[in-house]
């Protein structure tokens, strides 16, 4: 089922944020014919071995609404994951394709799946937050955003006229990605914005190279990353992604003024974040990443990401790291950083990046 709209409005103080990545490089498009002649368009998932299973659905949040128990007992499925290399793919019959019908519409809701980056898991998170905050249950919500994510792709509904747009949403957006937002609150919920990202060429190692690529160490290191000149007292609220953003907000605000004096207030900032610790000194997250620091644990170099009960953000791309054993979940402090040091910073829509640590003299 599609909705044709659900207006916002929401008289609570703040909103869940969801926020997407539409990848086209997530898949390829080949042509072929069947058996009987017919034209057929295959749609083929990039993910091979690096994919997660299709019944993982993202962090296990506990029951209840004290924030204390569920950032302590919030987990990562610990079993091994055996994803073996597979071939995940689409086929779609041109003719049906062209007349939209409703076969031809299912199977293009399934290659939008495929190309929206750890939607599941986004989903499950956000389903988290609502029973946590009290908010309605999400009914139908799944669909919706399909829908209006659909909608901002191809600028038309899927239940209205889409036969123009559909053979070019499925095999002429090659290299087209976006990140979209959505707010979910108290009572309703909406899409809102919808922002364009760069531009990558088309490659069949897209996931390796330009999401994954900072786990590569052939991947230069650039991007910048200040550490914040005060302690910030993680509320509540994030754990879950929400419009409630006045320690991310201020933090970024410094961060702004001190690239200006290293840089010169004519030099646009580009590629820079700011690293937030607490009261305890623990490290906790960027203002919109969550970051991974190298340590030596029992004779091995491993990027450690702070735990939850610092009160960073259980972040999806967080997830996915710590499920692949690309990470591990840790203890971080002041005491593990040095000026220079390379860390990783990651989200789902920018994917994994190097960034270079600068620390002042004043900070503690």
């Amino acid at each position: 089922m599609f909705f044709d709209r659900f207006p916002f409005s929401d008289e609570g103080d703040f909103q869940q944020i969801i926020t997407t990545r539409y990848d086209a490089n997530l898949t390829s498009v080949t042509r072929s014919r069947d058996a009987d002649g017919k034209k057929i368009i295959i749609v083929h998932s990039n993910w091979g071995h690096k994919a997660l299973e299709p019944q993982d659905s993202g962090y296990a949040f506990p029951r209840g609404q004290d924030i204390k128990d569920i950032r302590e007992h919030t987990s990562v499925d610990s079993k091994p994951d055996f994803t073996t290399e597979r071939t995940t793919y689409v086929v779609l019959n041109e003719d049906d394709l062209n007349r939209a019908t409703k076969d031809s519409i299912k199977k293009c809701v399934r290659v939008f799946e495929m190309r929206l980056l750890f939607i599941k898991q986004q989903y499950n998170r956000i389903q988290g937050g609502a029973e946590f905050f009290g908010f309605r249950k999400l009914d139908g919500y799944y669909e919706f955003l399909q829908q209006m994510l659909f909608k901002f792709l191809i600028g038309n509904d899927l239940e209205y006229s889409p036969a123009a747009e559909l053979p070019g949403f499925v095999t002429d957006q090659a290299g087209k990605s976006c990140k979209v937002r959505s707010v979910i609150g108290k009572t309703a919920y909406d899409v809102f914005s919808s922002v364009e990202l760069d531009d990558i060429p088309f490659s069949i190692n897209h996931l390796t190279k330009n999401i994954l690529g900072g786990l590569m160490a052939s991947t230069p290191c650039d991007w910048t990353i200040y550490l914040n000149h005060t302690t910030s007292v993680m509320g509540d609220k994030s754990t879950f992604k929400t419009t409630e953003r006045a320690v991310y907000n201020e933090a970024r605000e410094w961060m702004a003024e001190q690239w200006k004096k290293d840089h010169g207030p004519s030099d646009e900032m580009k590629n820079c974040e700011v690293l937030l610790y607490n009261d305890n000194m623990e490290v906790v997250e960027g203002s919109i990443t969550n970051i991974a620091v190298r340590k030596e644990i029992e004779g091995v170099s491993t990027f450690i990401t702070p735990r939850l009960t610092t009160g960073c953000l259980a972040g999806i791309m967080r997830y996915y790291l710590l499920k692949k054993d690309l990470i591990q979940e840790g203890d971080v402090s002041l005491a593990d950083l040095e000026d220079g040091q390379e860390l990783l910073i990651f989200n789902s829509v920018m994917g994994v990046k190097k960034a270079k640590l600068v620390m002042l003299e004043n900070v503690p």
